[in-house]
């Protein structure tokens, strides 16, 4: 898992050098929506870009209940074919705030992997992780997480990792 070394090394820099640049708290309320990308990796599979958007209700100034839709997209190529293998996940979640600028995500819900050789391609899974606001206005934040993803697959337990920068509006 090299090449997620060096987004894992500014995440851990952001977070333990306290790099936050924020004129105040966000006032998270009401309705809330967010994207991000990144890198990621399927484990076993190898890695791939990766997309996010979210959309939710901000219950309180530290509690958001949110839909989150989440894909990994990954290919490769050898002498004989291309093959290429995406994960989707789609799931229920909640994103808590401990602390000002540190969040932890998770949820369930389904996952689907395009591979022409499934035939039932949806499956239960689940997702968790945890992030940093980077940088953090009235209304909207820059941040980084760090996610793992778990699904069923051929009655195998899957998973993924992957670096996101996001934004999110609230």
């Amino acid at each position: 898992m090299t090449g997620l070394r060096v987004p894992v090394a500014v995440v851990a820099s952001c977070v333990l050098l306290g790099s936050r640049v924020a004129a105040a708290e966000p006032e998270r309320s009401g309705v809330t929506f967010g994207l991000g990308m990144g890198s990621g990796a399927i484990v076993g599979t190898g890695y791939g870009a990766v997309a996010a958007m979210r959309a939710g209700w901000a219950v309180s100034s530290n509690l958001a209940l949110l839909v989150d839709y989440g894909a990994v997209l990954r290919s490769s190529s050898s002498a004989e074919a291309v093959e290429v293998r995406n994960r989707e996940l789609l799931r229920g979640c909640v994103q808590y705030w401990p602390v000002s600028g540190l969040f932890l995500r998770g949820g369930l819900g389904v996952a689907r992997v395009d591979d022409a050789t499934d035939d039932e391609p949806v499956s239960p899974a689940y997702a968790a992780g945890l992030g940093y606001e980077l940088a953090s206005g009235r209304h909207a934040v820059f941040d980084v997480s760090i996610e793992h993803g778990g699904w069923l697959w051929r009655d195998e337990l899957q998973s993924d990792f992957f670096v996101l920068l996001g934004f999110s509006y609230y």
